[in-house]
């Protein structure tokens, strides 16, 4: 009877360190399933953030450099018949060197995301009030360069575009 309880005591210590074991395996494989799953998430969200990042940096980077060019064809007065660029928009010597510093602002900014979206949330806001200035007054900017309704629409799309770059998008900097 002893030896009869000694096998079924051990057959009991063998299922139960068995279970204990498979268990054990369990637990790892979905614990280290979980990490895997919490590593892609992360790496995931580390891709969008870098993509986010990215688009911000090269928007400023194509901000700049339209600026510049559009700046340099504002002084060039076979590009600029009657002080209208391309024939629509009313430039001047001052638009034009607005126009200049914008851009070289801009690409200075590229370099950082976090410069990247201070710019263009301080330019956004900046062209949202050159727009409302532009429309309330019509002629001109607070006297100082003059515009028309195309300038205006311009200066509107330009202050949505970046207002959404600037505000939009990443909220921090990982």
């Amino acid at each position: 009877m002893k030896n009869r309880f000694s096998m079924t005591a051990l057959l009991y210590s063998k299922l139960y360190s068995d279970a204990v074991f498979f268990y054990t395996l369990f637990v790892c494989y979905v614990r280290f399933d979980i990490a895997i799953l919490y590593t892609d998430c992360c790496i995931h969200i580390n891709n969008r953030s870098n993509r986010i990042r990215m688009k911000t940096q090269k928007a400023a980077t194509w901000f700049g450099v339209i600026f510049i060019v559009i700046g340099i064809l504002g002084f060039i007065p076979g590009v600029t018949p009657n002080g209208h660029i391309l024939g629509i928009f009313h430039v001047d010597a001052v638009h034009n060197v607005v126009h200049l510093l914008s851009g070289i602002i801009a690409l200075l900014c590229a370099g950082s995301f976090g410069a990247a979206k201070t710019y263009f949330k301080i330019f956004g806001v900046v062209y949202a009030i050159v727009t409302i200035i532009g429309l309330v007054n019509g002629v001109s900017v607070l006297g100082i360069f003059p515009v028309n309704m195309a300038d205006n629409i311009l200066h509107l799309v330009i202050a949505v575009l970046a207002l959404a770059l600037g505000f939009g998008g990443s909220k921090t900097e990982l």
